[in-house]
């Protein structure tokens, strides 16, 4: 990751060994990335990375401080420019042009403006903003530059930091107290180190450049004090303590291997100091390199020293490979597959090395000054350009089905309520008691606007006439995206009310989005981003506020429902969330698809002769799964069920702690716990008929739960415990109002145990005996039945259906098992019998 850092002021007595040092660190990072199960504490080398940099960087600098009597500012950021930036353009400038051949594992449009962070050096943040860490699992995979927001941190380092230097030794100079350095250096450790402990925010620590500052400035540090420590430097070289400095050196080294083996990137005790902790020890490892002994002499050796040099370019390739390099490409999931991604990424690191990285650095390509400027400006501008350029793919998969399940609690039912009352109204408010329609022969109209033509089909038995007025263009940018007119485009309210204003007449509007608008969103996400985290969440809700205009059209036409449908050829990304936060939070506005929105528009038609049936009262809680099946049971029987949706993504409905899917894929549950909370409240707003449960993978998984760190999986007695207790903590919940509750079972897939799932569903089916009122509805056959029909999965992440696939399953399957429960409990006059 660093590469030639500090090489002025470096002795050559220790140079090799701290070469020697990167390469560990580098290969430590690319073995954690490779997967491998003893690697688990990989990410630690990227720690080792940072407090090297803090003490090459610093060392450099009060160097030249102390032979010219001042710190070069402008040359010191040429020389990280021209080391840092040309490889990294170069990777980039890869990642962009391969971009369609990572649409299999990452959305375009995130991935573009992944890039354009990376460029900008901002990537960090960005990653904080989009909460890249559960949903990666599912939405797109990881980003193919993720690894970037190590190198951001770096770079903002390197900008800041020897501002901070250089003031602290004109500060130290003028009071005549050299101590005044290490003093300013130790205040900021204490910040950053008090600023990651007040978080409880594991992703913002692990990306913040605030809370990572410790690891570097500790480095420092440890500059100042082998700079300023004659003493330190003969004791540590002194022949008769040579022995004892090799101990320790020994003991240092075996401690981070344990570190590296062991520690989980989800151990809670890292984000409460445990990296300023780490730091000290890379501080040992950095002296152990520098002074003579057993390990500057392993790490000094010629193989590991050409490693040391190329780590830089390593760590640039290395990643992108790997996701480029799958083992489903390569079809190979062993040793092969780790030797093609090696030998893959070694030959760029060294090609980069050889013909980019020193020409550049050591100005073998002797340019002008403004040359090289005019050569940088280009090359960021083509990066830029290939990004933003590039046509999507239509090799995106589809989104599964409500894998952005949103954070707050969906009423289904209220929308589906005053969508009734309102299609087919003309010039009235909701709650008229007049008729229905003023002109009885009038078919109703529904209105379509958006980027993206034909998502309703005109059916000739329809009940409603269709006015089109789709047009090229996204209302979130300011032209045509063909660019063959200079007009700009109207948004979906300003559209309407133009054709309302000509006379037109509707009953419901339909807006459509597709692959323009995702697009859009994401780069006004990117041109946020290089103000940081501020800049993203203004364009963010810049966004918001725009889309805040479709709560408009209802006002336009007697409250007439906006349905809002989704086409893009994308996974979920940050747009889908705001058009699920738009439909929840105005009235008359809902997500529904291309396939069901003429269903729902016809459901929703006045029904002057048919008499008023009182819906059930349904609560569905579990995790993104959950969410899925609630929304087609509204888009399929929102006529007979009035359906609140009350889960969390990633959320047991057990109360735990900590959930692991598998090593090293662990979640800190406390947001789960919170959605917990409220829980009781819903089901007094709502009185529920019913409660459906949903069991997914965060049930499968490996649990903690409270005052207890060890960790339960099922058929372990306290899993048992708490799941019986659970459940009847839910029923009792929902019994003053009847209610009966069913627990959907869980189907197998690629990523659980068909052992652990049977023994699952049969658990299932004992605590529903011992609980009242509970009752286990079939799911995860049907499931499983739909695939060996299709011969293929039928979930492209293997845990959330296609939305396409989970309908037929809901209405044929699992609505008639729902019903037949509701209706004996009817018969029987108790519920659950």
């Amino acid at each position: 990751m660093i590469s030639g850092v500090g090489d002025t002021g470096r002795g050559a007595e220790y140079e090799a060994g701290l070469d020697g040092l990167r390469a560990v660190a580098v290969v430590v990072v690319v073995l954690f990335h490779s997967e491998f199960e003893w690697a688990r504490g990989g990410f630690l080398g990227v720690s080792i990375f940072f407090t090297l940099s803090g003490f090459l960087i610093t060392r450099l600098l009060l160097v030249e401080r102390e032979r010219n009597g001042r710190i070069g500012l402008r040359r010191f950021w040429s020389r990280r420019l021209r080391r840092l930036a040309p490889a990294s353009l170069l990777c980039l400038g890869i990642v962009a042009i391969c971009i369609p051949w990572f649409a299999a594992s990452a959305r375009i449009a995130t991935v573009r403006g992944d890039i354009l962070a990376a460029v900008g050096y901002s990537a960090n943040w960005r990653f904080v903003a989009a909460e890249q860490s559960y949903a990666d699992l599912f939405v797109g995979g990881p980003s193919p530059v993720l690894h970037f927001w190590s190198l951001a941190i770096e770079e903002q380092f390197y900008v800041v930091f020897p501002v901070v230097i250089a003031a602290a030794c004109w500060l130290a100079a003028r009071l005549r107290r050299p101590a005044v350095v290490a003093v300013v250096l130790v205040v900021l450790t204490a910040l950053s180190v008090g600023a990651g402990m007040l978080t409880d925010d594991h992703d913002l620590y692990y990306y913040g450049t605030h809370t990572r500052a410790a690891e570097f400035l500790i480095g420092s540090l440890a500059a100042v004090a082998w700079l300023r420590s004659q003493r330190l430097q003969q004791v540590l070289r002194a022949r008769r303590l040579r022995p004892l400095v090799a101990c320790g050196s020994l003991v240092a080294l075996v401690a981070a291997g344990q570190l590296a083996t062991s520690t989980r990137q989800s151990a809670p005790w890292l984000y409460a100091g445990g990296f300023a902790l780490l730091a000290l020890l890379w501080v040992v490892l950095i002296f152990a390199a520098m002074t003579p002994g057993p390990l500057r002499a392993v790490l000094s050796t010629r193989p590991i020293v050409a490693v040391g040099k190329l780590s830089f370019g390593i760590y640039l390739f290395h990643w992108p490979v790997f996701q480029l390099l799958t083992p489903q490409r390569l079809n190979s999931n062993d040793w092969r597959l780790h030797a093609v991604r090696y030998g893959a990424t070694l030959v760029l690191a060294a090609i980069s090395y050889a013909l980019v990285e020193q020409p550049i650095r050591t100005r073998r390509i002797a340019l002008p000054s403004w040359s090289g400027g005019a050569a940088l400006v280009s090359a960021v501008a083509s990066v830029v350009v290939l990004a933003l350029l590039l046509a999507p793919s239509t090799t995106t998969p589809a989104a599964a089905s409500m894998v952005d399940a949103p954070d707050e609690v969906v009423s289904f039912g209220a929308d589906s309520a005053n969508a009734q009352v309102a299609v087919g109204t003309v010039g009235q408010s909701a709650g008229d008691d007049s008729t229905l329609t003023s002109d009885a022969a009038r078919r109703p109209v529904v209105v379509i606007t958006g980027s993206e033509r034909g998502v309703v089909a005109s059916a000739a038995d329809a009940p409603f006439d269709i006015v089109d007025l789709t047009s090229e263009c996204s209302f979130l940018q300011p032209s045509p995206a063909d660019g063959t007119s200079g007009e700009l485009c109207l948004d979906p309210a300003a559209t309407v009310a133009g054709y309302l204003r000509d006379g037109g007449d509707l009953d419901a509007v339909v807006i459509s989005f597709g692959d323009l608008d995702h697009v859009a969103v994401a780069e006004r996400l990117a041109t946020g981003m290089q103000f940081g985290v501020p800049g993203v969440a203004a364009e963010h809700a810049a966004v918001a506020r725009e889309l805040d205009r479709i709560g408009s059209l209802h006002a336009m036409r007697a409250n007439a429902p906006t349905y809002l449908i989704d086409v893009a050829t994308t996974a979920p990304d940050p747009l889908t969330q705001l058009l699920r936060e738009a439909a929840t939070t105005h009235p008359n506005v809902s997500v529904t698809t291309a396939d069901t929105v003429a269903a729902a528009i016809t459901a929703a038609l006045p029904r002057d002769s048919a008499p008023t049936v009182e819906r059930a009262r349904m609560m569905v809680i579990g995790d993104s799964t959950s969410f899925g099946i609630a929304e087609q049971i509204d888009a399929l029987a929102g006529d007979r069920y009035d359906v609140v949706w009350a889960g969390r993504r990633n959320c047991p409905w057990v109360p735990a702690t900590t959930v692991r899917w598998w090593e090293g894929a662990e979640f800190e549950m406390s947001s789960c716990l919170e959605g917990q909370a409220t829980w009781p409240q819903v089901a007094a707003d709502l009185e529920p008929d019913v409660l459906l449960i949903v069991a997914s993978l965060p049930e499968l998984s490996d649990h903690r739960y409270a005052n207890d760190d060890a960790w339960h999986a099922i058929g372990d007695p306290e899993f048992e415990r708490q799941h019986r207790a659970a459940l009847r903590r839910l029923t009792d919940m929902v019994a003053p109002y009847g209610a009966i509750t069913l627990i959907a079972d869980t189907p197998t897939s690629e990523w659980t145990n068909d052992e652990r799932v049977a023994e699952f569903n049969l658990g299932l089916a004992r605590w529903a005996r011992d609980v009242p009122a509970t009752s286990v509805l079939a799911y995860g056959r049907f499931v499983e039945l739909a695939e060996r029909v299709a011969g293929k999965s039928l979930r492209p992440d293997n845990v959330h259906l296609d939305a396409a696939a989970l309908r037929p399953i809901v209405d044929e399957r699992l609505l008639p098992q729902i019903d037949a429960a509701l209706a004996r409990a009817a018969t029987s006059g108790s519920p659950g019998s």
